[in-house]
């Protein structure tokens, strides 16, 4: 890792250990602590960095000891994501229709791990040794696991949008592709109605969104690499 890669991974250390998602270890012989190794990422358009733990690392090279990945059955964690089909033919039947998106912030992190298991989760930086005690990025689960999260806090918002407003059928049924919720609303709506019931539904259940990520009241909009356009009534893929 480079010096800002470095930097970069004291910090989340620092955050992580503070916000609870981090546990300290002073002794990992007698817990047995699994210690992966650790990299830094930059994501994809943008200037931040994510940190990422080899989870298809072997736990104990050269003996039979698989990684964590390798031990996960991928028939129990097999998911089908949701397309942009809800969506597309709202745009159809409702030209000009508002459109909206939300993204949850800190996505895996949300979802703690058990006990029993978080010592598989161990790292070695700086001399010091931690555990994780939340989801991280890298494991063949996750995305299974955690939409089992946001499945429930779709139904959660779909269901508050139903009782807060039981005769409104202006607004589309809202989709999400694990932490990305989207959707539309036609112009007899307030374009505002599906982001604020989202933003509520998502505090009660101790999520946060992403403020930086939230776009409501408009006719273009680009949603998992797809540029829609419902005055134009077209569906393309963006250049990035």
């Amino acid at each position: 890792m480079d010096p800002d890669d470095v930097c970069h991974l004291c910090h989340e250390i620092e955050a992580r250990l503070a916000e609870g998602r981090l546990c300290h270890v002073t002794d990992p012989v007698s817990m047995h602590l699994v210690c992966l190794p650790v990299s830094v990422v930059p994501k994809p358009h943008s200037n931040k960095r994510r940190t990422i733990y080899h989870l298809s690392h072997p736990c104990k090279p050269g003996t039979h000891l698989p990684s964590i990945n390798d031990g996960i059955n991928t028939s129990f964690v097999t998911i089908h994501y949701e397309s942009l089909n809800t969506i597309m033919d709202s745009i159809h039947e409702h030209p000009s229709t508002s459109l909206w998106k939300a993204d949850l912030e800190d996505a895996f992190q949300h979802v703690i791990v058990a006990e029993s298991d978080a010592r598989l989760m161990g790292i070695h930086f700086a001399g010091q040794y931690y555990q994780e005690c939340a989801l991280t990025f890298g494991g063949h689960s996750l995305p299974f696991l955690f939409n089992l999260f946001t499945k429930f806090l779709h139904w959660l918002a779909a269901f508050t949008l139903q009782a807060a407003f039981p005769s409104l059928t202006s607004h589309s049924d809202r989709s999400h592709y694990l932490d990305n919720f989207f959707g539309a609303s036609d112009t007899t709506a307030s374009p505002t109605t599906p982001i604020q019931v989202l933003s509520l539904s998502t505090a009660a259940l101790g999520f946060k969104l992403s403020h930086k990520k939230m776009v409501w009241d408009t006719t273009k909009l680009e949603i998992l690499g797809i540029e829609l356009d419902s005055v134009a009534q077209t569906a393309s893929i963006t250049q990035q």
